[in-house]
Parts: C-alpha cells; sequence; structure tokens
C-alpha cells in the first residue's frame, strides 16, 4: 500500500477531499496522485479533484460531496481538451458516449494532459513504474512555476514572491529592519536637510546676479538683504562673501551625504547579515 506521505498532489488539499484520500488508503486502495482542481463540472468554481490508483480514477467535488469512480477499463480515447478560460478530460464509455470526467482551469492544464496520456497508456499495457515516474516528473515540473502569473519558483512548491502579499513581505522584512530604525530615522533627516540645502545654491546665485552686480537691488530673501545692509556698499566684499557661503553649502551637502551614505550601508548589511 502506498504511503500517504509519497502520494504525488499539485497542492495541499482540502480537509473533505484530504478525507476521502485518507479512506481510500484505509481501504487498500494504492492512491498514487491527485490532481486538485478549482471548477466543478459544470464549470463553476469548486474544491474539486481526481484521486488515481493503478484501475481508476475517482472525481470529488469536496463542496458538495459529489463522488464519481471511473475504472479505467470502461474507459477509451481519454483526452484534454483546452477552451476559453477552462478545459476538460473526457472519455468514450462504455454506451459509446464521450463524456466530461474532469473540469480544471489551466493551472493544472499539464497535470491533466499527463494524466489522460497516464489513463490510455495504463490502458495499452505500458510499463506501469514508468508511466508512474513521468507523472512525478510533470508533478515536479508544475510545481516549479507558479500558477498565477507563470514564473519559475525558487524551489518546487515554493511561495511565489512576486504573488505574494506584499504587507506579508513587509511584515517579514520589518523583523529584519526594526533593530535599525533609529539609524533609519537618522538617514530621513539628513535626506531632508540634504534635499533642503539643495534650494540653498539657487538662491545665493539669484542673490549675486540682482544685488551685488546691481547696486541698489534686492532679493526676496530677507536674511540675505539684512547681510547686504550689514557689509554696506562693498560689492567686492559682499560678492566674496556670498561665495563663500556657497563653497561653505556644497561642502556641507556633501558631507551630510556621505554621512548618510555610510549609515545607510551599514543599516542595509546588518539587516542582510540577520536574515
Amino acid at each position: 500500500m502506498n504511503s500517504e506521505s509519497l502520494i504525488l498532489k499539485n497542492k495541499e488539499l482540502p480537509a473533505a477531499i484530504e478525507a476521502v484520500v485518507d479512506r481510500e488508503v484505509k481501504s487498500g486502495s494504492e492512491v498514487l496522485f491527485v490532481i486538485s482542481g478549482d471548477l466543478n463540472l459544470k464549470g463553476r468554481y469548486a474544491k474539486t479533484a481526481l484521486i488515481f490508483t493503478w484501475d481508476s480514477v475517482l472525481y470529488v467535488d469536496g463542496d458538495t460531496g459529489e463522488e464519481s469512480r471511473f475504472m479505467f477499463s470502461d474507459m477509451k480515447d481519454v483526452v484534454a481538451k483546452r477552451m476559453y478560460g477552462n478545459a476538460t478530460l473526457s472519455a468514450i464509455m462504455p454506451d459509446g458516449k464521450r463524456v466530461v470526467f474532469f473540469r480544471y482551469t489551466y493551472s493544472v492544464a499539464s497535470l491533466c494532459d499527463a494524466a489522460a496520456l497516464f489513463i490510455n497508456h495504463i490502458r495499452s499495457g505500458e510499463e506501469r513504474n514508468e508511466e508512474l515516474a513521468v507523472m512525478a516528473v510533470t508533478f515536479e515540473r508544475a510545481l516549479s512555476i507558479c500558477p498565477k502569473c507563470g514564473r519559475t519558483l525558487l524551489h518546487p512548491g515554493a511561495e511565489c514572491i512576486m504573488c505574494r502579499s506584499k504587507m506579508k513581505i513587509v511584515k517579514q522584512l520589518s523583523v529584519y529592519i526594526k533593530p535599525q530604525v533609529k539609524r533609519i530615522i537618522v538617514c530621513i533627516i539628513l535626506s531632508l536637510l540634504t534635499t533642503a540645502m539643495a534650494l540653498v545654491p539657487p538662491m545665493i546665485t539669484g542673490f549675486i546676479v540682482d544685488v551685488v552686480f546691481k547696486s541698489g537691488g534686492t532679493s526676496n530673501v530677507a536674511l540675505l538683504n539684512k547681510l547686504a545692509e550689514a557689509v554696506g556698499p562693498n560689492s567686492t566684499k559682499l560678492l566674496f562673501i556670498m561665495i563663500g557661503c556657497l563653497l561653505s553649502t556644497y561642502i556641507l551637502q556633501y558631507g551630510i551625504g556621505i554621512i548618510r551614505a555610510y549609515l545607510m550601508r551599514t543599516v542595509g548589511d546588518k539587516a542582510v547579515a540577520a536574515m
């Protein structure tokens, strides 16, 4: 009997379907793999699954409790057909009619394609272990791709970092960033200072043009006007003072920028080291 832990699954099964799998295993059936879907036979969203053994497939609707077993010996020409928005698995039954026994979205399309081949090959007498090995590879590949966005996952069954909740990512990162909150606040304050200081050079340049070079002119900045009154009519002295202020502003701005960059790098290195 196949151990339940070795049963191939494309995702965690709902409790109702898991109970059916447990029942099958306890009854002596060798459950090989389970394809968990998200549509019922009417095309409505529901928790459904196909439970495969060596000689049959059991359809289970976890929402309504509906179950239908189909023996491989009664099925002919099993086909996976893709349509607009969903796809179906169908087979010709003993009465000659084609019956749809599973409807699903494209998230499990590759598994259902392989399942159709699995049934057809088992019916035709192909080597059973080889067919099961093919299904195992198909499950591994399916679990390595995000069913929502199609991106490759870090490992089979991993959570897609592009589709996961952004708040969940923030909460996880906050654990590593929280010890560095004080430094981050200091960096934010320094950033505000450098942004504010970037406004000073244009004001000084405008003052030099409008006041220093044009005797009797005034500036829109009251502080600079008071400085001009304190210096007096000596425009040369006022010019050198303004040039000194301009250079001091640039030096202070770049100095604060260097300190901010150092703190930010320290915060990043410590956060990465804590992961």
